[in-house]
């Protein structure tokens, strides 16, 4: 009988037979490309971040007086240092981490002057800040200004519910299942709610949801995150868009 000559390797062997080496040098390379291919894939695939940002850590100096309780804002003056100028600035104001601002300083009432310090939340137009430390809210002395009367209209849309902090820049991505938890502990803390409203072209736009008048606005927080439908009056307040729902309507069932 001829002899067998198929090579084989025993692994305390110094070197592999030539048959073997070329062989796995040809498999490595395959699983090589495939890692590298892989990864491109999922890149690629991937959502791009969400734009918007948080001044972490950087504190500024703010003087305005506070209006639209409803959603607590400061009015500031043309020109107020921070980078974003036009004739009367209106900013969100929130507390620290899923808080809004305190009681103390909503019952120092609508259009209270006030100064303090503060950090930027910032995205598309709407500004935030949160007030780091309450205790250097004071009355300021330079008095109060007035606010631009709004225009009005009736809309209907449909949209999502987001809260307005983490959307305006501490979170990514912060909309959707995957932050629905995270929205409602801030809603339900005090974060101004807003509502999000994408058009088919993709083209994103948000505005605030408030009370009527002075109140709160008060909902069920089980329509957070998912697609609902707002019937309400539509108005722009100082360069920020607030709309007050009359009905809210879930547009899918409850899972």
């Amino acid at each position: 009988m001829p002899d067998n000559h198929d090579e084989f390797f025993i692994g305390y062997m110094p070197k592999a037979p030539s048959s073997y080496a070329s062989h796995m040098r040809v498999w490595a390379i395959v699983f090589v490309l495939a890692g590298v291919l892989g990864a491109l894939l999922a890149a690629t695939s991937q959502r791009p971040l969400e734009d918007g940002y948080f001044e972490f850590g950087k504190l500024r100096k703010f003087e305005g007086h506070l209006t639209n309780l409803s959603v607590p804002m400061i009015a500031v003056k043309a020109g107020e240092k921070g980078g974003f100028q036009s004739p009367i600035k209106s900013y969100l104001l929130v507390g620290l981490f899923k808080h809004g601002i305190s009681a103390d300083i909503l019952s120092m009432g609508d259009g209270a002057p006030i100064e303090f310090e503060g950090t930027f939340i910032h995205r598309r137009g709407l500004t935030m800040v949160e007030i780091t430390d309450p205790a250097s809210v004071k009355v300021s002395k330079s008095g109060g200004m007035g606010s631009q009367m709004p225009t009005t209209t009736n809309i209907s849309l449909a949209g999502e519910i987001i809260d307005s902090k983490c959307f305006l820049g501490v979170m990514r991505p912060a909309t959707g299942k995957v932050h629905r938890a995270c929205a409602i502990r801030c809603i339900s803390g005090g974060v101004p709610a807003a509502f999000l409203v994408r058009t088919e072209d993709g083209v994103e736009s948000v505005m605030l949801l408030a009370g009527d008048h002075l109140k709160p606005l008060k909902f069920d927080l089980e329509l957070v995150g998912v697609p609902v439908r707002i019937d309400g009056m539509y108005e722009v307040q100082d360069n920020v868009p607030i709309l007050r729902p009359s009905r809210i309507t879930r547009l899918v069932p409850r899972e």
